[in-house]
């Protein structure tokens, strides 16, 4: 028995819709796997400037950078100081805690994975004294 046009035009529509929403959920579920993956680049860039920052210790006498150099004394790789959730035509997407410049890595009561040692900043210069300078987006 043969369908009819309208029957026809009705399976059509049904595989377009279906075709529709396929798209969108995967288009939804793309962004959020980039979203996720600007994230982990960020808090990676962290780990690693913290590491080179713990290992810069040993050449300052165990001593953290001091906040006016921080970025320059320490040798971090330009790519490393974009952070892909700051955005990356905007540069150094990071902040130094000032509270640290200059005081021996070993001073602080505070487990060191516990210690806010460089975070997103939405401070301008890059500094972080209070916790309004810290960029809470991200961390989200």
């Amino acid at each position: 028995m043969a369908r009819s046009p309208r029957s026809r035009r009705l399976i059509v529509i049904e595989i377009v819709v279906v075709g529709l929403v396929l798209t969108i959920t995967t288009i939804v579920s793309l962004k959020r796997h980039l979203e996720l993956q600007s994230r982990y680049t960020c808090l990676n860039n962290v780990r690693q400037m913290v590491l080179a920052i713990s290992m810069g210790g040993s050449d300052t006498q165990g001593l953290y950078p001091n906040k006016a150099l921080i970025w320059q004394e320490v040798n971090f790789p330009p790519k490393a100081l974009v952070c892909p959730t700051y955005g990356a035509t905007k540069g150094n997407g990071y902040g130094y805690n000032i509270w640290l410049s200059n005081k021996v890595l070993e001073d602080f009561s505070v487990p060191p994975q516990e210690l806010p040692v460089i975070t997103d900043s939405a401070h301008p210069d890059h500094l972080l004294s209070s916790n309004k300078d810290i960029r809470l987006a991200a961390l989200r």
